[in-house]
């Protein structure tokens, strides 16, 4: 979404993380090579990329305890994405759940709530 302003809506689940927690984490090896783009973090990280695509919806949904996702770096993303959204008077077409005791899982509760975020964004339901 950050390179294309054709999709409506996004929801990420158990991968969206700053790489400066992922590398102090030490689980590079959580990811291949498609979520890496090399020099990156000469410039910025992950949420500035993630930033871009205000004011369109995006969800994410982590478990707190998904090793290739640390809290620490969602937290972070946050904090950092949601002024943005703010900013551009979208602060619902942002939201970030993360779910506590969960690990890198796709749970009935997040099937259910991805149809619901694109219903609503992408349908107007």
């Amino acid at each position: 979404m950050a390179l294309d302003d054709r999709p409506k809506a996004a929801v990420c689940v158990g991968c969206m993380t700053r790489y400066e927690d992922l590398i102090r984490s030490g689980m590079l090896k959580a990811h291949g090579i498609y979520y890496f783009v090399p020099g990156m973090l000469r410039h910025f990280d992950s949420e500035a990329v993630i930033a871009c695509a205000a004011p369109r919806a995006m969800l994410f949904m982590t478990g707190d305890q998904d090793a290739g996702s640390p809290a620490a770096g969602v937290h972070k993303i946050e904090a950092a994405v949601r002024p943005i959204y703010q900013l551009h008077g979208a602060g619902g077409a942002f939201d970030s759940i993360l779910y506590p005791g969960v690990g890198h899982v796709y749970l009935p509760e997040m099937w259910h709530r991805t149809q619901a975020w694109m219903d609503r964004w992408v349908k107007g339901q």
